[in-house]
């Protein structure tokens, strides 16, 4: 799933999807229409899509669809932040980074953009969570994910990894049992390259990062430079 998402993507989001997506995350299931045009051209951002949608309460909503960086792309010079040596080499490591426990699993909702601010507590209780203007709906491995104030830090400093712990020590009380959800959080969050492998797959959606990571040569959790041999290169 993500190891293909950073070879190459559909131009065409189905519009089945879009509509099948937002119904799924209604409480009601309600079915919604495209509407405000884009049920024939949906605006095109740069690196994604947006579909607006109505529901029969008159609820509307905007399904925002990212799209990968094509390696096509890259290499046809379509991208002028990417370069062929770069997309080979991030291709290569795409599929290092995938959990393959979490590749078929389900998609969950992920904030996408929390920090400290966005919590809403009382007395140290979470009563809300706000801000959700970059929610997406996305594979499990790419949801859970520590939130921002905790990452990305290819060198974490020793109080952030502390913090981390808590979250860990708190996943591992919770739930033992090893298919869980918290197991499946604990699994993910507690591997020793996990801000590595944050970074390598939201390359997969950011030039920026992208041509970031191409500059410091893809390196690893541990700084070392990360290597294609000849035979990836050639494909």
């Amino acid at each position: 799933m993500l190891s293909a998402m950073a070879s190459q993507a559909p131009r065409v989001f189905p519009v089945s999807k879009v509509l099948a997506v937002a119904a799924a995350l209604r409480k009601d299931g309600a079915s919604p229409s495209l509407c405000f045009g884009t049920d024939e051209k949906p605006i095109d951002v740069g690196q994604c899509q947006i579909y607006a949608v109505k529901f029969p309460d008159g609820e509307t909503w905007a399904i925002r669809i990212p799209w990968p960086l094509e390696y096509s792309r890259g290499r046809d010079g379509d991208l002028p932040e990417l370069n062929l040596p770069s997309c080979v080499r991030h291709r290569e490591l795409v599929p290092r980074v995938v959990h393959e426990t979490l590749e078929s699993s389900l998609f969950a909702i992920s904030h996408g953009n929390l920090a400290a601010h966005k919590i809403i507590d009382h007395e140290y209780n979470i009563t809300g969570i706000i801000g959700w203007f970059f929610a997406r709906f996305c594979p499990l491995q790419l949801a859970l994910r520590l939130p921002r104030f905790l990452a990305i830090d290819p060198d974490p400093p020793s109080e952030l990894l502390a913090d981390r712990q808590i979250i860990i020590s708190h996943l591992s009380a919770i739930d033992s049992q090893p298919d869980s959800l918290a197991s499946l959080m604990k699994t993910v969050l507690s591997a020793p390259n996990v801000d590595w492998q944050d970074l390598v797959y939201n390359s997969c959606f950011s030039k920026g990062l992208h041509r970031w990571m191409s500059e410091r040569s893809w390196f690893d959790a541990s700084g070392k430079e990360v290597t294609i041999t000849s035979e990836n290169t050639a494909q």
